[in-house]
């Protein structure tokens, strides 16, 4: 099984070992939504510090890909919540409207992503126009329920660009297909 990775900076998430199990035995799938359990592992690195995830309980791989694709096209300056809205004599004003999507289970067991988008319109009194800009924050981390556990593990993300936000969809996207792809293989080769 090959490893998915995405790199930002000197931190990396891994994704790997997937397997499916199906609702019926020798059934095909075409998306996860035809399979009953979806395990795999998530290998968190940052710096010199690593955190091996077994998602088990409530796997959320799937849903990163729609949370990304949801929260870069949400339109938070008119849906979301204006957090910042700053004005000074003579002529500045800031103003900061937020959005967030969380892909966990109630009790954050497993693995847990918060995405968080921020949304700025600055003008200075000496500028011309307005400065808009769109930022990033993700943190993704583990919050174990076991008694053998003793340590979480988060990583928070400040400065995410949307390229990085996509290249991680991709990243998940693919290991989820390649997950399915060799589902498959293994249920045809049993047919045979």
């Amino acid at each position: 099984m090959q490893t998915y990775t995405w790199n930002l900076g000197d931190a990396s998430l891994t994704f790997q070992n997937g397997t499916m199990v199906p609702f019926q035995k020798g059934e095909l799938a075409t998306t996860t939504r035809d399979i009953m359990y979806f395990y795999y592992d998530v290998i968190l690195q940052v710096r010199q510090e690593t955190c091996r995830i077994l998602v088990r309980n409530h796997p959320t791989a799937h849903y990163i890909t729609d949370a990304i694709h949801a929260i870069i096209h949400h339109p938070t300056k008119t849906e979301g919540y204006l957090l910042e809205n700053t004005r000074s004599i003579p002529d500045y004003f800031r103003k900061v409207w937020y959005h967030q999507l969380e892909v966990a289970d109630l009790f954050w067991r497993d693995m847990f992503i918060r995405l968080e988008k921020y949304q700025h319109e600055v003008k200075k009194s000496y500028e011309e126009t307005v400065t808009e800009t769109t930022e990033y924050k993700i943190t993704i981390g583990t919050i174990p329920t076991d008694s053998e556990s003793n340590s979480n593990f988060v990583w928070y993300i400040n400065g995410v660009t949307q390229e990085k936000l996509q290249e991680l969809a991709t990243v998940v996207q693919n290991f989820t297909a390649d997950t399915i792809h060799l589902y498959n293989h293994g249920v045809e080769k049993e047919v045979r």
